[in-house]
């Protein structure tokens, strides 16, 4: 499943995937259900982040289920505080459970580390401008 991703093989991604599949992404609101709209997310992600790529670092078969350890990176496509687009790579660890229906993937689970990513927006903001704080909040009235 990886591979498809890594090489923009829709054509390989669509074979692996039950006609019904079900994907749910930790930190993002909602579920994907079905082959097209597992397609169409897929597609999104490629648009944000041209570059996307998933090292695997571990695979583990428990049953009828595949759990993968890995590590993202992209590329953000805009600007971000100072750093023109293509200038920061970004980073993101997590893990992928899935789960086999008459030898297609039935469901997916991706459990990512959000923190991290935040963590490299943040080290941004602190290379621009020193004096600027994500948690300090407008005082109230």
């Amino acid at each position: 499943m990886f591979d498809a991703w890594n090489t923009r093989d829709v054509a390989q991604y669509v074979k692996m995937l039950d006609a019904e599949c079900s994907v749910v992404t930790h930190g993002i609101p909602g579920h994907v259900q079905g082959r097209d709209a597992a397609v169409d997310a897929m597609r999104r992600w490629f648009t944000a982040f041209t570059d996307l790529h998933f090292h695997v670092e571990a695979v583990v078969p428990i049953g009828e289920r595949l759990v993968a350890s890995w590590q993202a990176t992209a590329t953000p496509p805009v600007r971000v505080m100072r750093h023109p687009p293509g200038e920061r790579v970004m980073k993101a660890s997590g893990c992928t459970v899935l789960e086999f229906r008459n030898g297609r993937v039935g469901y997916v689970w991706s459990y990512w580390d959000n923190a991290e990513m935040l963590r490299a927006c943040v080290s941004v903001l602190r290379e621009d401008d020193a004096n600027i704080s994500v948690h300090r909040l407008p005082p109230t009235s």
